[in-house]
């Protein structure tokens, strides 16, 4: 094939070298490139380019063997942030990191859908080298505490160093600039505290802790979405910041009077809360995330406590349909509740149906004894290892099953109040399924 041939183009508008970049062969492409240089510059359907090719499919070999050919300064300005923003969304932050360095501008361009760099680093949870949720919250308090000095001990992951760079070049813009470039088309902080996004929101405080200041419509600050999103690490950020966390906290919703044991006790949104499967074990979760807020006393009717971040007037304090946050929490929960006490009364049914089937099974072989018995009465194996072996597994088998019962019983004769999900009736279905679970391996 001539290096004429190479440039023809099929009825879709790609050459023969698009599809070498789509298999992400860099030797496939090469022979390709020697015979026609032009070829890298040649675009496919919809006017893409063989680069923006093996960006979207997260060819990182094909992208930097592409990048060493082709000259940067020839592409269009909207072809620049465009690369950037596609090298995010595939994880090539190495890449990304690439064109910024290359144009430092690009920080505060917008795409096509009118957003920057950033806003695609918001709603993309970022990959770090630590692994765990609470080693994010860790990392945080030590950059927090050391970030007057002049070296933090860990480097940051390429994703964290490409937020820094971008964030620095957006800070040098004056207040008004920043807020319209964190703010449009979306509020950046606050979609990125919707999905946890703790990496990239403590990158951004520490370098401007003005921003835990901003509010969104609702009134709400990244920690107000934290608590109705259930996301405890960034929560955690608010005991960082000093005697200012009470005056944060201290929003309240204009629109329905709500504070933030209000958001704490409405129901966590649908994919927060099949985080856990079983409606009485979500029950029990809704639970704890509330009582992170506030202590039940042994009525679960009276407060006992407030924790320390939420002043303790708000949680006797009342919205605009005269709720509490207990209140609140009560009414929001009624039908995971109703749903719990059924999961828990199917299960428990359910269980105690096989539990009552071992127990049967060993009765009977209490008073049935392998190898019969003698004229005195005394099993003939009396003497045999096994046979001692059996009668104690038996007896252990019998007492186990019988006390799952005795458990699954207990269930299905509960009250099946709000504190009952907390910790008796998970600890009474655990004792169930363990006595339930060593009943059949000891028969």
């Amino acid at each position: 094939m001539s290096a004429v041939d190479l440039e023809f183009a099929n009825t879709l508008g790609n050459t023969a070298f698009c599809y070498a970049v789509t298999t992400g062969i860099v030797e496939m492409a090469g022979v390709m490139v020697d015979r026609n240089t032009r070829l890298p510059n040649i675009s496919g359907s919809n006017a893409m380019s063989p680069l923006q090719m093996a960006i979207l499919l997260g060819h990182k070999d094909m992208v930097w063997y592409l990048l060493d050919l082709l000259v940067h300064d020839k592409f269009a300005d909207a072809d620049h942030i465009e690369l950037l923003t596609s090298s995010i969304e595939s994880d090539l932050y190495d890449v990304a990191l690439h064109f910024l360095q290359k144009d430092k501008t690009l920080a505060v361009r917008r795409d096509a859908k009118q957003e920057t760099a950033l806003h695609t680093l918001a709603r993309k949870p970022l990959k770090t080298r630590e692994d765990g949720s609470n080693l994010s919250w860790k990392r945080f308090v030590k950059l927090w505490r050391s970030r007057n000095q002049e070296q933090v001990s860990k480097e940051p992951t390429m994703a964290i160093k490409l937020v820094k760079e971008l964030w620095e070049e957006v800070i040098k813009q004056d207040d008004q600039n920043i807020s319209n470039i964190i703010g449009q088309p979306w509020r950046l902080l606050f979609v990125a505290a919707e999905i946890g996004n703790i990496e990239f929101l403590t990158t951004l405080i520490l370098s401007y802790p003005d921003i835990i200041w901003k509010v969104n419509e609702k009134n709400h600050s990244i920690f107000h979405v934290a608590v109705k999103y259930r996301h405890e690490n960034i929560f955690k950020i608010i005991h960082e910041v000093g005697a200012i966390k009470d005056l944060i906290a201290a929003y309240t919703e204009p629109s329905t009077g709500n504070n933030m044991l209000h958001l704490a006790a409405q129901k966590a949104p649908p994919h927060r809360l099949n985080c856990v499967s079983g409606a009485a074990l979500q029950m029990q979760h809704e639970l704890l995330w509330f009582q992170n807020f506030m202590e039940f006393s042994p009525r679960a009717v009276d407060i006992q406590a407030v924790k320390e971040i939420v002043q303790p007037q708000y949680a006797i304090a009342t919205n605009k349909n005269g709720e509490t946050p207990l209140a609140l929490f009560t009414k929001e929960h009624d039908e995971l509740r109703t749903k719990g006490e059924e999961w828990m009364k199917t299960t428990a049914n359910s269980c105690t149906l096989g539990a009552t089937l071992i127990a049967t099974v060993d009765f009977t072989a209490t008073f049935t004894l392998p190898g019969g018995t003698k004229s005195n009465g005394s099993p003939v194996l009396v003497k045999n290892a096994s046979f001692l072996v059996f009668s104690i597994a038996n007896a252990i088998s019998l007492f186990a099953s019988s006390a799952s019962i005795l458990m699954f019983l207990s269930i299905l004769t509960s009250r099946y109040a709000e504190r009952d999900f907390l910790k008796s009736l998970p600890r009474k279905l655990v004792i169930g399924l363990g006595g339930r679970k060593m009943g059949s391996i000891s028969s």
